[in-house]
């Protein structure tokens, strides 16, 4: 009965306390912790001056820094569906550039990701419209039966129809996997740059 009720915590760290765990490889999770919150900062807010929080960190903690800032970034880098998404590469994109001296190598990735960028656009765009146009010759018989029983003249929008939506999604998601793959391969450039 005198036996204490232990916390979660308090086993996990009796069954953890034999571990070798290497002191640098903590101060480093931390450190890139710090540059993954700086990075995030640096897109919600343009007031953030990551140049000068960048700055107060000590050489060698730098590299650490760096990488959770590039990794935070990257991943905010996607297909620009929206507007949001567009602004967000964008600021993402300026973000990388500060943390790097070979800009030069980094606004050629970037210009190659900006072109990839706007044919995705373009292939949203098709998407939509073979979808709709899909969608649009399968529902043209059903809506002359429906005029004919009717006697009146009916027009139904297929972008309203749960065909269409299930069409484009599908054909959406097949387009964004590709777009992703390439989308991947730049930012494994930019990650050798940084």
């Amino acid at each position: 009965m005198g036996q204490k009720i232990k916390s979660a915590l308090e086993m996990a760290l009796e069954k953890t306390a034999n571990l070798n765990v290497d002191q640098q490889e903590i101060i480093d999770m931390e450190l890139e912790q710090k540059g993954s919150e700086w990075a995030a900062k640096f897109l919600q807010s343009k007031s953030f001056d990551l140049t000068a929080a960048l700055k107060e960190v000590p050489q060698k903690d730098l590299p650490a820094v760096i990488k959770g800032a590039r990794e935070t970034f990257l991943r905010n880098i996607q297909p620009p569906s929206d507007a949001v998404i567009r602004d967000t590469n964008k600021r993402a994109m300026e973000g990388l550039m500060l943390l790097t001296d070979n800009k030069q190598h980094l606004k050629e990735i970037f210009g190659e990701m900006e072109y990839l960028f706007q044919y995705y656009v373009q292939a949203v765009q098709q998407v939509y419209a073979a979808a709709k146009n899909a969608v649009e010759q399968r529902l043209a018989q059903a809506q002359h039966k429906l005029e004919q029983q009717l006697g009146v003249r009916v027009k139904v929008k297929a972008e309203n129809r749960p065909e269409f939506q299930i069409e484009y999604q599908r054909a959406l998601g097949q387009l964004n996997s590709q777009y992703e793959e390439y989308l991947n391969h730049h930012k494994d450039r930019v990650r050798s740059v940084l």
